[in-house]
């Protein structure tokens, strides 16, 4: 196995002249802003038309939905090229949408979206993290996020509802008896094999876990999803099938997580996935795809990101043989899915059933020398495969318009029949016309999306940790704007610059010293607006703002950058935070569309000098301030009094020099 160790540098990134790279920036920035008011990006109630004209299916029967969802699956490195039989059922016989995005480019987050669809201001979704207290399947039951939901949805919609696989993760020997409701057989992944491909346990309704020994994780998830297709089909009823392999997700041996000790990290061991014995042989002369932005230089991107060592020959040399890994692990994923074809074909049910096939989030592979994970703003982590396949869809069809995991509840009650549900920021795919209970504008084109992380990121090649790694952003089709813990802003334009090389907010720049200055305010606004969005703002956010001269709601952001706004978008007070913390705290976020009380006293409290940025502190140091100042309080956290003790004894801790200096 090869080794992750670093060596010598593998790249030497060459160094630009600064004043040639400020007049490229100065071009691209022109170019971006024409292309905003060339094209008209849309994000009110006028939205541009683009998709594939569809026919509505055959037959009044309701049809069946299977929704498969893969572990970590890139969309940008060719994993699904690797998958004939994918390519065969869905990619040629289906649609594939080729912008599809998660909102929280990690597990538990984006599951729990795919199946709750809350508002973009949706505080039980934003706090759902991947291990308690913030998260896991305890969180999932305190929190009674299956008390209205995708499933409950669709058996009130007349279907059978069938899960396996993976959940959430921690769904665990601690609490697999309590089942999320509405399954009628919830068969999942028991914590801590959850990753363990060689080592199968299962739980099927909260009874004891059954470990299948000697056989293939992914293996036992086919025949199980399988044996759901003939139950289900037997009851004469549509059906709704969720079922989420593993693969390919690394493997993970996972020491005392729960219990959290100093250095988290610790309790656990990553390994590139495990494939199954008759696909080990597979794939040994495909190389790792390596994008201009692998291993590339990072002089314009955030301190932290800057001060990182590039990769290594022996670490490409890892991340290749990782590379492979996936791929073979990918392979079982892929014989699921011909058998899952075949089955539905000679049950006759093929026909009238949609199968859409996802990931939980992106995956990046060297890409700006961040090793391998998730969980940053890159492309790589925040787009995802998705394809679907089923009455009405035209074989072989693209979809470039931009749609995300909050669309897939609202898309799968719509094709119910049963319309969309009460509280959604869902939109319905763009697939068939006039299904019922669906106005024409929720299948609209969505041009903006709101895209989030809290908390600090994994290497899960050199195990290396990356602290303040909270950010937001808005994504358009032409830009990418992002707003760091730590303060530092990012801006790329996408079109020329897609795998964003080049920082048009580098570091040292001021507002009053870029030619992007008017983008930006156009952009953080619209950050702002949906960060901190309730109900149709959601959707449309630009239309809460209305023209100083007309009185009437903007709509477009062409029609936002008129230079006559110039002063007002300049006057609105840029989106921030107030510190870093490894979970979603409203209070810890300042918009200048946020009304709420408690972050004007949060805003009134960083004026008064207090901070709460953990700049550059080690692992093992922020861990202990997090267990000494947070944990014997997390789970009051929710009180207005807390928190504001919370805020004052950090920002105590960060004055106070010999106690900084002694956690350094």
């Amino acid at each position: 196995m090869p080794s992750s160790v670093e060596t010598t540098p593998l790249l030497h990134p060459e160094e630009e002249n600064n004043n040639e790279k400020d007049q490229r920036r100065g071009r691209w920035v022109n170019v971006l802003l024409f292309s905003l008011l060339a094209v008209g990006i849309y994000v009110g109630a006028v939205y541009v038309r683009e998709r594939v004209q569809t026919k509505k299916p055959v037959t009044g029967k309701q049809p069946n939905i299977i929704f498969i969802i893969t572990d970590d699956q890139d969309a940008t490195y060719d994993s699904l090229k690797y998958m004939p039989s994918v390519q065969k059922w869905l990619v040629r016989g289906g649609a594939t949408y080729q912008n599809h995005f998660v909102t929280t480019p990690v597990c538990c987050p984006s599951r729990t979206s795919s199946m709750k669809h809350f508002p973009l201001a949706g505080t039980q979704q934003r706090s759902f993290n991947v291990m308690p207290p913030h998260g896991g399947y305890t969180k999932w039951i305190k929190d009674d996020l299956d008390k209205d939901y995708l499933p409950g949805w669709l058996k009130a919609a007349g279907y059978s509802t069938w899960f396996t696989g993976k959940f959430v993760v921690e769904y665990s020997l601690d609490n697999y008896i309590r089942v999320p409701r509405a399954w009628d057989v919830f068969d999942a992944f028991v914590y801590p094999w959850t990753f363990r491909f060689d080592i199968p346990v299962f739980s099927r309704n909260g009874e004891w876990p059954i470990i299948y020994k000697g056989q293939y994780q992914t293996d036992v998830l086919a025949q199980k999803t399988l044996a759901f297709v003939d139950s289900a089909v037997a009851l004469k009823k549509p059906f709704f099938i969720y079922t989420a392999p593993a693969a390919c997700h690394t493997t993970v041996y996972a020491g005392d997580i729960k219990n959290r000790p100093e250095n988290p990290i610790d309790a656990v061991s990553f390994e590139p996935p495990i494939p199954a014995d008759r696909h080990k042989h597979l794939f040994s002369e495909v190389e790792l795809p390596r994008p201009p932005n692998f291993n590339a230089s990072r002089e314009d991107k955030p301190a932290w990101l800057r001060t990182l060592p590039y990769l290594s020959q022996q670490n490409a040399t890892y991340l290749t043989w990782a590379y492979r890994q996936r791929l073979r692990s990918l392979q079982a994923v892929d014989e699921f899915v011909e058998d899952l074809f075949t089955r539905l074909q000679a049950s006759g049910e093929l026909d009238n059933t949609y199968v859409f096939y996802t990931a939980d989030n992106g995956y990046h592979l060297g890409a700006h020398a961040l090793g391998m994970g998730k969980e940053f703003f890159i492309e790589e982590d925040i787009r995802v495969p998705m394809l679907a396949r089923g009455p009405g869809i035209p074989a072989g069809s693209v979809v470039t318009e931009q749609t995300l995991h909050l669309d897939l509840a609202a898309t799968f009650t719509a094709l119910s029949g049963a319309g969309l549900p009460r509280i959604t920021d869902g939109k319905v795919f763009p697939i068939i016309r006039d299904l019922p209970g669906v106005k024409a504008d929720s299948q609209l084109k969505r041009p903006a999306t709101l895209v989030e992380f809290w908390g600090n990121g994994i290497d899960e090649a050199l195990r290396r940790p990356f602290l303040n790694n909270t950010w937001k952003a808005v994504r358009t089709d032409d830009a990418k704007y992002v707003v760091h813990c730590t303060g530092e802003r990012q801006l790329y334009n996408l079109p020329e610059d897609p795998y964003e090389l080049n920082n048009l907010l580098p570091p040292g720049s001021t507002l009053d010293s870029i030619p992007s200055r008017k983008i930006v305010d156009r952009l953080d606004a619209l950050l702002s607006l949906l960060a901190h969005c309730s109900g149709e703002t959601c959707v449309d956010p630009l239309a809460s703002i209305r023209h100083p001269i007309t009185r009437k709601p903007l709509t477009t952001l062409a029609e936002a950058l008129d230079p006559s706004l110039d002063p007002y978008f300049n006057n609105i007070a840029k989106f921030g935070f107030i510190g870093c913390p490894e979970w979603y705290d409203p209070v810890n976020e300042i918009s200048a569309f946020d009304t709420n009380e408690e972050k004007r006293n949060a805003k009134a409290y960083t004026e008064q000098g207090g901070t709460t940025v953990f700049p550059g502190f080690a692992l093992d140091a922020w861990s202990k301030v997090e267990l000494q100042i947070v944990r014997a309080e997390v789970e009051a956290l929710g009180t207005p009094l807390v928190k504001e003790r919370w805020m004052e004894d950090v920002g105590r801790f960060l004055r106070d020099p010999k106690l900084r200096d002694a956690f350094r």
